[in-house]
């Protein structure tokens, strides 16, 4: 690899490592113009190889919109415990079922969401609405034109997803939650 590549791969971890938000290709392209998807995702991947080789704890990841530096998951249960205190957003059971109402039947309207639930969710959607992991899509060409939802790209973040087709099937939901 000449100094340049080096440079370069250089540059991206440390772009990815310091981004609070997925770094797209079309951003990097912004900045290089002549990288080629194909290069970048080669090089991506040699920064895996090194950090598999000297067993570092993290790699780089595509998710919703871009890439991301990541824990590897055999260093969760570790991290658990240590972090177990100062989890970042911890989501109530009843805005979880929100969510995952939402996250399955999207676009849905509040009242299609209560009437799944058989509770009023008034509460749950404007907690989620302020978390930015779901948010309004329009409205339903219905009488009384109500609020569509939908779940956001931080909806993905969050759960580590990289696309709504990642969401575990619906029988399958079903037994974890069970």
């Amino acid at each position: 690899m000449n100094d340049l590549n080096v440079r370069l791969k250089a540059v991206l971890e440390a772009f990815i490592f310091s981004s609070q938000e997925p770094v797209s290709f079309k951003h990097i392209q912004k900045f290089y113009p002549d990288l080629k998807e194909d290069t970048f995702r080669m090089i991506i991947k040699e920064i895996n190889d090194e950090y598999k080789a000297s067993f570092r704890p993290f790699h780089i990841v595509e998710l919703a919109m871009g890439w991301v530096l990541v824990t590897r998951e055999e260093f969760s249960d570790d991290l658990k415990k240590m972090h177990k205190h100062t989890m970042k957003m911890r989501l109530s059971k009843a805005a979880l079922e929100t969510l995952a109402v939402i996250a399955y039947k999207q676009p849905i309207t509040k009242i299609e969401i209560e009437k799944l639930r058989g509770v009023d969710s008034v509460h749950m959607l404007k907690n989620l609405l302020k978390r930015k992991l779901i948010c309004m899509n329009g409205r339903k060409d219905v009488p009384g034109c109500p609020i569509l939802y939908v779940t956001t790209d931080q909806f993905l973040r969050h759960f580590g997803l990289k696309h709504l087709q990642d969401l575990p099937r619906v029988d399958e939901f079903v037994k974890v939650v069970e």
